[in-house]
């Protein structure tokens, strides 16, 4: 005897998944919308929304694959006199394999929704956040570029090519971009800046940040004519601009230099400035050690000392303030948004934190958009702040930034409402446990996101934070009794498509006809047990609580569970009084 109906269940249930996921594709295909997603993120789109369709859907797939397998292909056996139905000798060992095999595609249902279904709505979510930065990033360098400002504009379009590393437009566009830097460069080292008609046509093509930074530039690389040149311009762009008098007097100061010292007056200033540097950094006051080893790294790149020291005062820096530009850039990669909760559960005195973005990265925790309230029931609001960024640093989030070259540009939060300057003026103290910050976003779909370690980690905690538990108890119940769905459903379809199964011979072409008509019915009959049994979880948990709910579902599975079998054992006997017919 030979049973083919195990083997003929998997190549069904392997074609309907297939079947499924390529009509996913050719629906989101259909359904694609540029102005959403960008077209350079199309193909990985369409698959990561195809997958995670595939996996929201899976339930009625299984179903529909059973009615298929057991309407048509339903259990005979080969002998001698040709095809015969099943006895129930033979029944019971059919059943016990296509059992198995439910049991073995359930458990890979369960891993695959806890392993690749959160991170998917990720990455779906991640597609349309990239394409709207990416498409600012491109909006402000051609503006940039059109106002002269190249140097801007590079900086952007660098950005959005680290997005999109192979995009044409924004290559072509770097390209172009980098042709008028150059050219900026060659006038500048071969024209006088006085006498040149060309060098003052130049002149009124830069804008001051543009030839700020290129004078900047020329300084740290000793090109004390060309710095003079670029910072006068930038003089005559802003007559007030401090930075471009001091970089025009420094260069000045080089170039009026008739001799140069002696090796021993120079390694003597050297020594003392690196002593200084030494002394700042000893005395805990590293970001002045930063940028004086900073300049001296410009002017001695090759000191190890200074390399050395330097190193050390951008480590000891960053535990006490953040640099803006690592922020920024930090900020700039898809993270949390819209994240509230409590800080502190005092009962005297509330602590509320908003958090419009979190990325943590290699580099540490970013925030951006910080708004902190305290109040109390006496008292009301005692203290409103706001910052712009900040940094995780132990369990203080800094909210002072700094920028990398120029000292005087830093970043301060608002104090809005306070009645006294608290004594860590530019920190706040982190009281939750940042890794779950990430549960405690606004955003609709956050429980979808985590995976069930994730949920089971936050239960304990959310209510201590200012948020409601039932949603994440419900979510987290219906997360395990997914795979208890899957197979009752599964088991209860057999049971049915077996007892009304219509064909024992070839299906005709009317039953293939028909047949997405019956597979419907079935998918509608899966999607209304699911919502029913989350109708009852729901009910349940919110009449009775925690405990009873877990007791009161688990019994209920079982019972499901049970008659799920009493109805397959029950096809036995339906087929053993169609025999004794």
């Amino acid at each position: 005897m030979n049973f083919s109906l195990p083997k003929r269940f998997m190549i069904v249930t392997a074609v309907f998944y297939i079947g499924a996921f390529l009509f996913f594709i050719l629906l989101n295909n259909i359904q694609f919308a540029p102005k959403e997603i960008d077209l350079y993120f199309k193909n990985s789109w369409i698959i990561n929304r195809s997958l995670l369709q595939l996996f929201e859907n899976l339930v009625k797939i299984q179903c529909s694959a059973v009615v298929f397998t057991f309407s048509v292909f339903y259990p005979k056996i080969k002998s001698d006199s040709g095809l015969q139905l099943l006895t129930s000798k033979n029944f019971n060992q059919l059943v016990t394999v296509i059992v198995i095999i439910l049991i073995a595609l359930t458990a890979l249902f369960f891993v695959g929704n806890e392993i690749f279904k959160h991170s998917l709505y990720e990455k779906t979510d991640n597609y349309r956040y990239l394409t709207e930065v990416s498409r600012e990033y491109l909006d402000q360098a051609k503006q940039s570029a059109d106002e002269g400002r190249l140097l801007e504009a590079e900086e952007d379009i660098q950005r959005y090519l680290a997005i999109k590393p192979d995009d044409p437009e924004g290559s072509e566009f770097y390209q172009t971009l980098l042709k008028r830097i150059d050219n900026q460069y060659s006038t500048a080292n071969t024209e006088s800046a006085g006498t040149s008609a060309a060098a003052k046509q130049n002149m009124q093509d830069l804008s001051y940040t543009d030839a700020l930074r290129l004078a900047e530039s020329y300084l740290k690389k000793e090109d004390y004519y060309s710095a003079y040149y670029y910072a006068q311009i930038a003089s005559n762009l802003s007559s007030g601009s401090e930075d471009a008098k001091d970089i025009r007097a420094e260069a000045w100061t080089a170039l009026s230099k008739t001799a140069p010292s002696s090796d021993e007056t120079e390694e003597f200033t050297l020594f003392a400035r690196k002593k200084r540097g030494t002394e700042l950094l000893l005395g805990k006051n590293p970001i002045d050690a930063y940028y004086l080893f900073n300049q001296l790294d410009v002017e001695y790149p090759d000191d190890p000392d200074v390399n050395k020291y330097l190193n050390e005062s951008i480590k000891e820096t960053r535990k006490l303030t953040y640099f803006i530009d690592e922020a920024v850039e930090a900020l700039s990669f898809p993270g949390i948004n819209d994240i509230c909760f409590l800080n502190t559960n005092d009962d005297s005195v509330r602590e509320l934190y908003f958090f419009g973005k979190m990325v943590n990265l290699i580099e540490g925790v970013f925030f951006e958009n910080i708004e902190v309230i305290t109040f109390s029931s006496d008292r009301g609001v005692t203290k409103h702040l706001s910052a712009k960024y900040g940094k995780l640093i132990g369990e203080h989030i800094v909210l002072n930034g700094i920028d990398k070259e120029n000292r005087s540009i830093r970043i301060y939060p608002e104090y809005l409402i306070t009645d006294k300057i608290p004594e860590l003026y530019n920190t706040i103290k982190l009281n939750a446990d940042w890794t779950k910050l990430h549960g405690f976003s606004s955003d609709r779909d956050i429980y979808k996101k985590l995976s069930i370690i994730e949920l089971l980690d936050l239960e304990p905690v959310i209510a201590g934070y200012g948020w409601m538990v039932e949603p994440l108890y419900i979510e987290i119940i219906n997360r395990i009794l997914a795979p208890c769905n899957f197979i009752i459903l599964s088991l209860i379809t057999i049971a049915i498509a077996w007892q009304y199964r219509r064909f024992e011979g070839k299906i005709p072409i009317a039953g293939f006809i028909l047949s997405p008509v019956v597979i419907y019915i079935f998918a509608l009959f899966s999607d209304t047990y699911t919502y029913g049994i989350r109708l009852l979880t729901t009910w349940i948990f919110l009449g009775f609580g925690k405990p009873a709910a877990i007791s009161l579902l688990a019994v209920s599975q079982v019972i499901l569970l049970i008659t799920a079998f009493l109805l397959i054992a029950g096809l036995r006997t339906a087929d053993e009084d169609k025999q004794a017919g």
